[in-house]
């Protein structure tokens, strides 16, 4: 596997916060991101020891 690019979880996150309202998907954000949903799903695990839905369902709490 390549190695991940700093950014991608940054980019990913300020995605889903300008998304909110929206129906996200993990294949929404890994086409966004020009990556594949392993490598979006592999990147919350391994960076924020969450999974990427679990994730949206934090930001979407935060907000609300």
């Amino acid at each position: 596997m390549r190695a991940e690019k700093p950014e991608l979880l940054d980019n990913a996150i300020t995605y889903i916060e300008a998304h909110l309202t929206d129906r996200i998907t993990l294949a929404d954000v890994a086409h966004y991101l020009y990556v594949s949903e392993s490598t979006v799903s592999q990147t919350f695990r391994q960076k924020m020891g969450i999974s990427f839905h679990r994730c949206v369902t934090q930001q979407r709490l935060i907000v609300a």
